[in-house]
């Protein structure tokens, strides 16, 4: 098979291009239980969200608490709608934590971030809204021993980086070309606030066929007041298009799943190996011995039996099916017959099943 241009630039855009309807590319909180809106904290302390911001722009350690113990020292004694909204706000944080340490536990990653400001604008290929975080700061919420405290944390390990799927995204729709946050604006671990404006001013001249020659002083007047995010009413309102773009000084906190910016550079590296033939006389010459000595139930078997002819096979089912156990056997007989896997499961807990079986089987053999 020869690699060509054409098979791979298809596959790396499809990498490229978000799903709409992820945080990346629609940052509206709506119904969502994994987008904060940041200025849902003023129900708590009319001050927090611009605090909260002063401290993430300058701040490292950060270590930012927000507690109603402080400001809301009686439940009962506050109207209904206060009382709802400050439930919804625990509610909220607790699904935020129980999700990021699910996500941690499966794959190992951090997840938990802030995105800021939000780019609201109208692609030119479809005229469909995008409201998108500009840039996301990886951070940490944990709960304390404190009742309905929280904590938001963030040190020099956890990294500051431009929202790369509306990058991938601007390119692809408009053919926009931005840059990557420059490395000295990093060296402290911060951006600041002429920092911050500086890289918003760059994206909306980068966007829009004409911007205002007082555009960064009407940024440093809005970062001064955070705002929430709109509903989609809001943006359609506004007369955007894929060349008149806005910027809201509004932020959330979101689950940032790991992008896939390493697997599309990736792409980029094998283009340059256009025209290599990839020998695929292995692959060919396919064979599959079905007898195993992982014990199948007859449904397991048939799986085995049908790779004797087919290479491709699609196992599917609930929990507690045996489709893992279906995957040992065929690891095991390829081991046996001195043949060459790759295994690549979404989460890391399916793999860890797989290697325990492994282990278990290796171990009966040693008996």
């Amino acid at each position: 098979m020869e690699l060509t241009e054409k098979l791979l630039s298809e596959l790396q855009r499809r990498l490229k291009i978000g799903n709409r309807r992820g945080v990346h590319l629609n940052a509206i909180p709506a119904n969502s239980r994994y987008k904060f809106d940041l200025n849902r904290l003023s129900h708590i302390d009319k001050d927090l969200p611009n605090n909260f911001i002063k401290s993430l722009l300058t701040e490292l350690p950060l270590k930012f608490r927000i507690s109603w113990k402080d400001n809301v020292p009686d439940l009962n004694s506050l109207f209904q709608e206060d009382q709802t909204q400050l439930v919804r706000i625990t509610k909220a944080f607790e699904n935020l934590i129980n999700q990021t340490d699910a996500i941690e536990s499966e794959k190992g990653i951090n997840t938990f971030g802030f995105g800021f400001p939000i780019l609201a604008r109208r692609d030119r290929a479809d005229n469909k809204l995008t409201v998108a975080p500009i840039l996301i700061w990886s951070l940490r919420i944990k709960r304390t021993k404190e009742f309905n405290t929280w904590e938001i944390l963030r040190n020099e390990d956890d990294p500051i980086y431009i929202n790369e799927v509306l990058i991938n995204h601007l390119q692809s729709d408009s053919e926009i070309e931005i840059e990557q946050i420059p490395s000295e604006m990093l060296d402290d671990g911060l951006i600041n606030k002429a920092e911050l404006i500086e890289i918003c001013s760059n994206l909306i001249k980068a966007i829009n066929t004409k911007s205002p020659e007082d555009l960064e002083d009407t940024f440093k007047k809005k970062l001064d007041t955070i705002t929430a995010i709109g509903d989609k009413a809001h943006y359609e309102k506004l007369p955007l298009n894929s060349t008149n773009s806005f910027i809201d000084f509004s932020g959330l906190f979101s689950i940032f799943e790991v992008q896939k910016q390493n697997i599309i550079n990736d792409y980029g590296d094998l283009m340059e190996l256009e025209g290599v033939d990839l020998d695929l006389e292995d692959m060919e010459e396919h064979s599959f011995q079905s007898i195993s000595s992982v014990e199948t139930d007859p449904s397991q078997q048939s799986i085995l039996h049908s790779l004797e002819a087919t290479r491709n096979v699609l196992i599917q089912g609930p929990p507690g099916t045996g489709k893992s156990q279906t995957l040992t056997a065929i690891l095991v007989n390829a081991l046996e017959n001195n043949k060459k896997t790759i295994v690549v499961c979404e989460k890391r807990t399916a793999l860890e099943v797989l290697h325990n079986a492994l282990i278990v089987m290796a171990s009966q053999f040693s008996k």
